[in-house]
C-alpha cells in the first residue's frame, strides 16, 4: 500500500487499524553509471516488496543529503581531471 497514492482520509482510516507505516531514507551521491538516487532508490523498491506481501504502508521515499564534502566529485580518468558536478560552487 502506498501512501504517496492514498488521500488524508485512507491514510487516516488506515492508522485506525494498523500503525506500521514504513520510511525509506538515503543519501543522494554519485555511483558511477547508477544513478544518484540508488540510495533511496534500492531499498524503497526492497521495502515496495515486502509491504506489498505484508500490507504495510509505505510511505514516499526521503532522500536526505548531498553526500561528499565540499561537493561529490565524479571518479577522476586517465583524459580528464576530478571536476565538481555542475550546481557545485567552485573556488
Amino acid at each position: 500500500m502506498l501512501m504517496e497514492n492514498l488521500n488524508w482520509m485512507q491514510v487516516e482510516e488506515y492508522l485506525k487499524h494498523d500503525d506500521r507505516v514504513v520510511l525509506v531514507t538515503g543519501s543522494t551521491e554519485e555511483h558511477g553509471y547508477n544513478t544518484v538516487g540508488t540510495d533511496t532508490q534500492v531499498p524503497w523498491e526492497i521495502a515496495r516488496i515486502a509491504c506489498d506481501k505484508t500490507g504495510v504502508m509505505l510511505a514516499p521515499q526521503i532522500p536526505y543529503a548531498f553526500a561528499g564534502w565540499p561537493c561529490p566529485t565524479p571518479a577522476p580518468s586517465a583524459s580528464s581531471p576530478r571536476r565538481p558536478w555542475p550546481w557545485c560552487a567552485t573556488s
